[in-house]
């Protein structure tokens, strides 16, 4: 038998099988090979050259094809700006989402405003923990107070430049003053688990500043404890988005085969949604909804003042329904307790941020008069007052701004005008607490 399957070898590769499949029988050994025992006619090399230089230049010119039609081109940005935004962010095992350090970063915001929004800027090492980054220039060499900001979004500065951010500002125009930016992101629950680990790193300060967003702060502080034994998990998954975003980068043709396949699956879920609904009334509250929303939106332009905004849900019902925001709120004020024992001997200072609608109550009461626009930020002051943080609050300080745009349209963050408008006024209630020296 075995004789017989290496004389079919040999036939097949036009060698001289023959005489190897005899003398393998007679010894009953395998015998060595050598190189003039070649079993490849010597024509074959050059045939199999020729055919993968022809399947490449094929496959170069669908993908130049590719690259010149525009079906899904925007997609394929899209999948390319969101590796350039992966590749620099990564998760830490203990307060998740953060910045990578020494990243050149572009983000782009476009499709959210009625304009292009890109940002580009390059990151830091954390000073004393250099594996992760921030969103600041470093440390200066001038400075005489270092200042660690912690806090969201609205401080690593989304949508606007990084010398545009309120707290960069108010360093331009306190030269002696070093505003370390460290947000990255998410509730007082995560600043905790940050700054307990950064504490005793970080640059002789004498003052801690967290900034608080009340558009999700408590709705992240019920996340953030659910979420926080699950980040090693989150580390491999986002290890894996990266590469997988990498292939789909590199190669549009491949790109649109991946979306195709994507857009099967959706089709047929959607296929097997409809089908279920047979035979079954039409939803009319849906189509209210989508009516309501198009003459909200064509009436003020504007998303996030809809009365039905589920920020405004969450946090400005005049009694919570929502057990998540519940749980938020007791978490908010145990996170503040923790907050303030780790801060020690430190002065621990909240500054309270408005969600936009907030600058907007008579629109938002024409629709919804019975929402308390004021009551996340009377919990929260009651919460600093009673545990001895001093706490200050920008919201009536910019519904006085009436007439500045200092939020976009549709995307929920600070305008540069807003940024601007904010680091005036927290730089003043600085001062006056006398924490700006």
């Amino acid at each position: 038998m075995w004789s017989h399957s290496v004389n079919q070898l040999g036939f097949l590769l036009e060698g001289s099988s023959a005489r190897f499949g005899e003398a393998w029988t007679r010894s009953g050994k395998t015998p060595q090979l050598r190189v003039s025992d070649t079993f490849v006619h010597p024509g074959s090399h050059m045939k199999v050259i020729l055919a993968l230089i022809a399947c490449m230049v094929a496959l170069s010119m669908l993908e130049l094809c590719a690259r010149i039609i525009p079906v899904e081109s925007d997609e394929f940005k899209r999948v390319r700006l969101q590796r350039e935004f992966k590749q620099s962010t990564k998760f830490h095992p203990q307060w998740g989402w953060s910045f990578v350090p020494d990243a050149d970063a572009t983000w782009d915001y476009t499709g959210r405003e009625r304009e292009p929004i890109k940002i580009r800027f390059q990151t830091m090492p954390i000073p004393g923990y250099p594996d992760y980054g921030m969103r600041d220039d470093g440390l200066s060499s001038r400075a005489e107070q270092v200042i660690p900001i912690l806090g969201d979004s609205f401080t690593f500065g989304a949508t606007v430049e990084r010398d545009e951010i309120w707290c960069e500002l108010i360093e331009e125009r306190n030269p002696a003053v070093d505003m370390l930016n460290l947000a990255n992101g998410g509730g007082l629950t995560k600043a905790c688990a940050q700054y307990e680990i950064l504490r005793d790193l970080l640059p002789a300060h004498d003052v801690v500043i967290y900034e608080m967003w009340l558009g999700n702060e408590f709705f992240d502080n019920y996340a953030f404890p659910q979420l926080q034994p699950t980040l090693q998990t989150r580390i491999e998954e986002h290890t894996s988005d990266i590469r997988r975003l990498r292939l789909l980068s590199v190669s549009k043709v491949g790109f649109m085969a991946y979306s195709a396949q994507q857009n099967v699956r959706r089709t047929w879920r959607s296929v097997l949604k409809r089908t279920r609904k047979l035979g079954k009334p039409e939803d009319e509250s849906l189509r209210y909804v989508a009516e309501a929303d198009q003459m909200w939106d064509e009436r003020y332009g504007n998303f996030y003042l809809r009365p039905r905004n589920p920020i405004l849900s969450r946090y400005a019902e005049p009694e919570y329904s929502d057990e998540r925001i519940i749980s938020g709120v007791h978490n908010t004020e145990k996170a503040l307790l923790d907050m303030k024992s780790l801060v020690g001997e430190r002065e621990l200072v909240v500054i309270l941020f408005p969600f936009k609608a907030q600058l907007h109550e008579d629109l938002v009461k024409e629709q919804r008069p019975e929402l308390d626009l004021d009551k996340p930020n009377r919990i929260v002051e009651s919460f600093c007052t009673q545990h001895d943080v001093v706490c200050m609050d920008l919201l009536p300080l910019l519904r006085a701004k009436e007439g500045q745009q200092l939020y976009w349209d549709y995307d929920t963050h600070f305008t540069s005008v807003g940024q601007m408008v904010a680091s005036g006024e927290v730089e003043s209630l600085l001062r006056n607490h006398g924490i700006i020296r």
